[in-house]
């Protein structure tokens, strides 16, 4: 199953309301150009890359589903878009730092 049907499969069935939002995602350039040969999501579009980044910007609904696939990335990936996104994934990641 690739990655696209999987957002748009758990994007039906999961979204309970979420509406779509502008998401800008960056990320490290080892995983830039994996992104940009295999999009995370239908609606994904290159904004620019450089020997620093990759961003991209998405059209998405911020479900739990996409939300775990961010941090699935770990430490190659940032969330620029929108600052709720962003502080959600900070606040999980501080959640998961202060296990240890």
């Amino acid at each position: 199953m690739t990655i696209i049907y999987r957002f748009i499969t758990i994007s039906r069935i999961t979204h309970l309301g979420e509406k779509p939002v502008d998401v800008i995602l960056s990320f490290t350039p080892e995983q830039g150009r994996y992104i940009n040969s295999l999009p995370l999501h239908h609606s994904q579009e290159l904004l620019s890359n450089d020997e620093n980044e990759f961003q991209f910007s998405y059209y998405i609904r911020p479900t739990y589903h996409f939300r775990m696939e961010i941090l699935s990335f770990d430490h190659q990936i940032k969330v620029l878009q929108p600052v709720s996104l962003r502080e959600t994934i900070s606040e999980s990641l501080t959640a998961a730092l202060n296990l240890y």
